[in-house]
């Protein structure tokens, strides 16, 4: 059986990484930073860490509140996923992520659009 996505991607250690890179990131973005105003991002990028795992093929997925449920009273944009998309591309980049495997992700988050998106 091939590797999990999970797997290639280095397990939990890289994806910690990536999902601090990450949310350092969109703090400091002028266009979303204010979605992570009086936020624990400790807690938060755990959390990201945990629902990636699970995305990605580390672990059986957990009950847990639905994306759009969590996302649902943020008013998140289509400019806004955007810039999540661009920046967590512009992560994988700089850790040296092979160019499949940044598809794969980003391919994943994509079809969390629709849950995430306040239309």
């Amino acid at each position: 059986m091939a590797d999990s996505l999970y797997e290639r991607l280095g397990g939990h250690s890289t994806l910690f990484e990536a999902m601090h890179r990450l949310y350092e990131k969109m703090q400091k973005h002028p266009k979303i930073s204010h979605y992570f105003e009086n936020m624990d991002i400790e807690s938060l990028t755990r959390k990201q860490v945990s629902f990636m795992t699970r995305a990605f093929g580390g672990s059986p997925p957990k009950e847990a509140r639905s994306l759009k449920e969590i996302h649902d009273n943020l008013g998140i944009s289509n400019h806004d996923f955007n810039v999540l998309i661009s920046l967590m591309q512009e992560t994988l980049i700089e850790m040296g992520i092979e160019i499949a495997t940044q598809h794969e992700v980003l391919a994943i988050i994509e079809n969390a659009r629709d849950d995430i998106v306040k239309n």
